[in-house]
Formats: structure tokens, C-alpha cells, sequence
């Protein structure tokens, strides 16, 4: 499964009672919309660390990283080990 489907996924099955598999695209606003609250990107940070093993920091932690599918994606990807 794809990074950004990976991402879908969780973000519906445990943050998004304001969305669906349907209709969450990759430049859907995650915060505006309140898909996402403080509550759910810990929970998605949580998710992030353990199932790529990547470690995000306090200075990741800025809206503009966490707006959509899309910039959440981009942000693992600089993490993640350069082969």
C-alpha cells in the first residue's frame, strides 16, 4: 500500500468521523475541516513514528506539515533513510 493510501486509511479509521475514503483527497484541508484536532494528530504522530519508522520533532510539528494527505506525506518522505 501506497504511503498516502497507508496515511488515507488510518486518518479515516481513527480521526475522521468528518470523512470517508471517498471523499478525502490529498490536498483536502486536514485542520480547516477539522478532520484533524490535537487530540487526532497525536494519535497519527504515534501511528507515523511506529509504522515508519521515522521520528518527528517538535519543529515538525507545524500546521503547515500536517494541512493535508499531502503535506503529511512529503514530511515522512524527508525522513525517511535515503537509500
Amino acid at each position: 500500500m501506497q504511503l498516502v493510501e497507508t496515511l488515507r486509511h488510518f486518518i479515516i479509521d481513527e480521526c475522521g468521523q468528518k470523512a470517508t475514503l471517498a471523499t478525502l483527497n490529498e490536498k483536502d484541508p486536514l485542520l480547516d475541516t477539522g478532520i484533524l484536532d490535537s487530540l487526532a494528530i497525536m494519535k497519527l504522530l504515534s501511528f507515523i513514528e511506529a509504522t515508519f519508522s521515522v521520528e518527528i520533532t517538535e519543529s515538525d510539528l507545524t500546521p503547515e506539515n500536517f494541512d493535508s494527505l499531502s503535506t503529511i506525506t512529503s514530511l515522512i518522505q524527508q525522513k525517511l533513510p535515503r537509500m
